[in-house]
């Protein structure tokens, strides 16, 4: 179980550093950062009965939630934002790599626990091997 957490944490903090943290050594450092501001305002906008819900869910995708920007003397250099739709998608992708390498580390305890040494043999095609029960060549 803690390999799926550290996993997935590593994995969701890598997708939201790591765009801006390269632009800013590629291209210019970073000059601003911010929250969206009217974040505070979405529960409000959310239940009020004014706006249908069908304009509501168009525009929740596409709410930013933060965003980093470079400024240049010509306007913006370069952005980075991340929208509801983003975080999703990263928090998604997260979960799946956290689930990919609990897996992993299950597949490989199971394997040195029956005594096969098939995961330090064969890599990830032996850990795969091992977990749907695939009998080995030399094994026969």
């Amino acid at each position: 179980m803690r390999a799926f957490f550290a996993a997935a944490a590593a994995v969701f903090a890598f997708e939201l550093v790591l765009p801006p943290a390269l632009l800013s050594v590629v291209r210019k450092p970073f000059d601003y950062f911010t929250f969206n501001a009217w974040l505070a305002e979405l529960p409000g906008y959310l239940v009020s009965g004014a706006i249908p819900w069908q304009s509501k869910l168009e525009f929740l995708p596409n709410l930013a939630l933060f965003w980093v920007t470079a400024d240049s003397p010509y306007g913006v250099d370069w952005g980075f934002a991340v929208t509801v739709s983003d975080f999703l998608r990263y928090l998604l992708l997260s979960l799946l790599f956290g689930l990919y390498f609990a897996l992993v580390f299950w597949c490989r305890d199971r394997t040195t626990v029956l005594g096969a040494k098939i995961g330090r043999r064969s890599g990830a095609s032996g850990v795969l091997g091992a977990c749907l029960a695939f009998p080995r060549e030399d094994a026969r």
